[in-house]
């Protein structure tokens, strides 16, 4: 005899088809190649994960009434972000990313004091990737915002992590260390110059939601202001979700703190 967490879990891909179909069907009115092609991407195992988040920020977006309009061609025609609209009479561009959980971490003997180390190292590198494409956004005057996905079942606490909060990875000493506000937009290049993001204005990390319960959200997100943004977009853009934003500032300082 079966028992029922397997029926459970069984049900529930059942019922996160149904959604994902729910979600491409209404593609298919206004976006219908957009439709077609995020379809195929579900059906390949190398492209499922990207185009799973890619969906569901879709649909966390359209829910809040933003209208996303896939795949729009930037300000300079070279290349195509996931996602658009318009708040406030501004473009806010969105380009979605994802991260598994390294092997090394699934591996590790001492997750817990490890911290997902490796993990957390494979999102700052998807990052920084991302942070260098679309320079031609802030020059237009909008905002681009970089959402990260971060498949991680291991890691409970769900967007305050040690990649978002006043912890980052050191890869050089490979410990967490304390960080200032606004390191996590900040590099130094091959010759010690340090290169700040400057055409990013926000990050989003979303986290699948690992619940059974079909009313529930299929992400929890959180948002990371970015200090140094060229163009800013306001803390509240997408919602109540917890976030990391600047609550003091002036020309020489600015403090960084969480709200809910």
């Amino acid at each position: 005899m079966s028992s029922s967490k397997p029926k459970s879990f069984k049900d529930a891909f059942k019922k996160e088809q149904a959604y994902l179909d729910a979600i491409i069907n209404k593609l298919q009115k206004n976006h219908p190649q957009y439709a077609g092609k995020i379809t195929g991407k579900l059906q390949d195992d190398l492209k499922h994960l990207g185009a799973w988040y890619e969906l569901m920020v879709y649909d966390w977006l359209w829910k809040q009434g933003k209208n996303p309009v896939p795949e729009p061609t930037a300000p300079d025609g070279k290349g195509k972000p996931d996602f658009v609209f318009t708040s406030n009479d501004k473009k806010i561009y969105i380009e979605v990313a994802s991260v598994q959980e390294s092997k090394k971490d699934k591996e590790s003997e001492n997750f817990l004091l490890d911290q997902g180390r490796a993990t957390y190292a494979a999102m700052r590198e998807r990052f920084i990737d991302k942070a260098g494409k679309y320079e031609s956004v802030a020059i237009a005057g909008d905002a681009y915002v970089i959402c990260l996905g971060l498949e991680n079942s291991l890691i409970e606490e769900d967007v305050r992590t040690c990649f978002i909060a006043n912890d980052s990875y050191n890869p050089l000493s490979g410990k967490l260390q304390a960080a200032l506000d606004g390191e996590i937009f900040e590099r130094y290049n091959d010759g010690s110059f340090l290169v700040k993001y400057k055409n990013v204005s926000a990050i989003l990390v979303a986290r699948r939601n690992f619940t059974l319960n079909e009313e529930e959200n299929k992400l929890t997100l959180g948002l990371i202001q970015n200090p140094y943004a060229i163009n800013e977009i306001q803390p509240t853009e997408f919602g109540e979700i917890l976030r990391f934003v600047v609550v003091a500032k002036n020309e020489k300082y600015f403090q960084m703190a969480w709200q809910n």
